[in-house]
């Protein structure tokens, strides 16, 4: 095993569910992320993930939540989402659950001007051109 292999941090606890959740997100095998670099391995989530601080962090789950994780969306996740039952409103808040990895609960509970920064930063990820929503 390699110095900077992802494979130390995998062995750290929610580790392997991360980088399967990595994996399955980049449409590649678990292995194919265990032997990445450490820094090629954060560079690769950083263009994949946005953080989005909330203005007006929530209680739900138990916990404060005052920032979300919002991942690249994948086809598959479009397509799950058109599957699921109900509105086109409840169809995105699940949607954007799913890419924050959070329960429907967490987005229902957001403050509108939160939930919007949501919407533009996932309208972000689609802009042609542009790796991240910040981004060039």
């Amino acid at each position: 095993m390699g110095v900077c292999d992802v494979n130390r941090k995998i062995k750290k606890p929610g580790g392997r569910r991360e980088a399967a959740l990595f994996a399955r997100l980049c449409d590649v095998g678990v292995r194919v992320i265990e032997k990445l670099c450490i820094g090629d391995y954060k560079n690769c989530k950083r263009c994949n993930m946005e953080t989005i601080k909330l203005t007006h962090p929530i209680e739900a789950d138990g916990g404060k939540v005052d920032a979300l994780q919002l991942r690249r969306p994948v086809v598959r996740d479009m397509l799950a989402a058109d599957k699921a039952a109900g509105t086109e409103a409840e169809k995105e808040v699940r949607m954007f659950a799913n890419l924050c990895e959070v329960t429907p609960g967490v987005i229902e509970a957001l403050d509108l001007t939160d939930y919007m920064t949501l919407q533009e930063t996932y309208r972000g990820f689609l802009s042609s051109g542009s790796q991240t929503p910040g981004g060039p």
